[in-house]
């Protein structure tokens, strides 16, 4: 019977061991629901992409001159999970984002953040030289909702839509990444 205690012991502690080391840790959260994908606009005149989103299979096609237009809540990007939007048709490069998390600074009251996106062009893996980071910071109990605008020339876009402010654009976010450019 004093064994089994002291095991029921044991197991709370070490568990409040690994809960404390999380906690403590304060950079990834999981799971959280604070940026929402409402829209991707394809603005060119022949090149069709589909949507991939964290190894999943394709989620969407969208064809030239076209919106995909995505419910409220639909899709939530995650904290290091990659949104990938893939040439199929036209000579694009591929062009993938990711919500990397909190970043140092401050932000107003009424927001919390701030936060930043990564988005880069033709592999899934590659050094933060060849990213552009845009950060963002979103209204205090509130969802943010963004949008993907791929122009003409293929030039990709985040659009803010509502409940989320773009910080302003500094000369990292204004480099231009070989084949298509990145914007914010």
């Amino acid at each position: 019977m004093n064994i089994k205690k002291l095991l029921f012991t044991y197991g709370i502690l070490f568990s409040g061991m690994l809960c404390a080391g999380y906690a403590e840790e304060g950079n990834f959260i999981n799971f959280t629901n604070r940026l929402s994908l409402r829209l991707i606009e394809n603005q060119t005149v022949n090149c069709s992409f589909k949507l991939y989103y964290s190894n999943s299979d394709c989620l969407g096609l969208i064809t030239p001159r076209s919106i995909l237009t995505l419910q409220a809540g639909e899709m939530f990007l995650q904290q290091d999970e990659k949104l990938c939007l893939q040439c199929v048709k036209g000579s694009f490069l591929p062009i993938y984002m990711k919500d990397e998390g909190r970043v140092s600074g401050q932000v107003p009251a009424g927001f919390h953040g701030p936060y930043y996106l990564s988005m880069w062009l033709e592999y899934p893996d590659v050094s933060d030289e060849k990213k552009t980071h845009v950060r963002y910071m979103i209204k205090t109990g509130a969802q943010g909702e963004i949008g993907v605008r791929i122009d003409p020339q293929g030039n990709f876009q985040i659009l803010a839509l509502s409940n989320i402010k773009l910080l302003p654009v500094t000369d990292e976010t204004q480099k231009n990444i070989q084949g298509n450019s990145v914007s914010s």
